[in-house]
């Protein structure tokens, strides 16, 4: 139920994207750009998405699995926070 996997130098990620029944999800520093295979991840309680190169969170918006009392860090990205 707990995966933690970052800051190593990985070239294909797909094997995580099929690991839809995780509650713990660690991938920082891994490059990360595009988050659209969060989508059917609805059981995470926990995701932490440091230090990657993403710009967009609507995936993570997107996801019915993700809400209140759950923790999603996505600091050091490409983040626009803008009004």
């Amino acid at each position: 139920k707990h995966l933690v996997f970052g800051y190593n130098p990985i070239g294909d990620l797909s094997p995580v994207f099929t690991l839809t029944g995780l509650e713990w999800l660690e991938l920082n520093g891994l490059g990360i750009g595009n988050l659209d295979f969060l989508a059917s991840f609805t059981k995470l309680i926990n995701l932490n998405l440091r230090d990657n190169n993403i710009a967009a969170i609507s995936a993570l918006v997107a996801n019915s699995g993700i809400g209140d009392g759950d923790t999603v860090d996505i600091s050091n990205n490409l983040l626009e926070l803008s009004d």
